[in-house]
C-alpha cells in the first residue's frame, strides 16, 4: 500500500468504522504516508465517531504528522463531510506551486524508472546505465524503461 506515494500527488487514508484498523496502521508505519486521513460510513454515529478518535489518537503518536492531516469523517448515504474532504483535498494540491508539483511527478517517473530497471536487471544494470536513467522534463517513464530493457538485453547478449 505504501507505494501509492510514489504515484500520487494527494494521499487519502481512509478507515471504516469497526475494523479495528488504526492499530494495525500504527504497527505497520502507514501513519506516515497520507496527506489526509478519512473515516467512512460517517453515517454509523458512535463506531464511526470511535474510528475518528482512533485515526487522531494513532496520527498524534506521529510526531511529523500529529497536527499536519486534516481528518475527516464522510459518509456517501448522507453527504456528510464530503464538501470538507474536497475541500481540503484542493488545499492539499494548491499547497504547492506548479513546479513543485511538476518537480514531484519528474521525481516518481525517476524512482520508478530506476526501480523497474533494478527489479529486472539488478544493480549492475542500473550500474550499467548509470546516467541514462535520468529523466527529461516531460519525458515518460514507461518508454524509457522499454527502451533501456532492450540495451541491457544487447549489452547483456555482447556479454557472452
Amino acid at each position: 500500500e505504501a507505494d501509492v506515494s510514489g504515484v500520487a500527488e494527494t494521499i487519502v487514508l481512509c478507515v471504516q468504522p469497526g475494523s479495528g484498523d488504526s492499530l494495525q496502521f500504527m504497527k505497520a508505519g502507514i501513519m506516515e504516508i497520507p496527506d489526509i486521513a478519512v473515516v467512512t460510513k460517517a453515517d454509523m454515529g458512535q463506531a464511526a465517531r470511535q474510528a475518528l478518535s482512533d485515526l487522531k489518537g494513532a496520527l498524534s503518536l506521529s510526531a511529523s504528522t500529529s497536527s499536519t492531516i486534516p481528518q475527516h469523517a464522510v459518509s456517501s448515504q448522507t453527504g456528510e463531510g464530503i464538501a470538507n474532504l474536497m475541500t481540503a483535498c484542493d488545499a492539499h494540491l494548491h499547497a504547492s506551486s506548479p513546479e513543485e508539483r511538476t518537480g514531484n511527478r519528474s521525481k516518481q517517473a525517476a524512482d520508478w524508472l530506476r526501480g523497474v530497471i533494478a527489479a529486472d536487471f539488478g544493480a549492475q544494470g542500473c550500474a550499467v546505465l548509470r546516467g541514462q536513467l535520468d529523466l527529461n522534463s516531460g519525458d515518460g517513464p514507461f518508454g524509457h524503461a522499454h527502451k533501456l530493457r532492450a540495451r541491457l538485453k544487447i549489452v547483456d547478449t555482447e556479454a557472452i
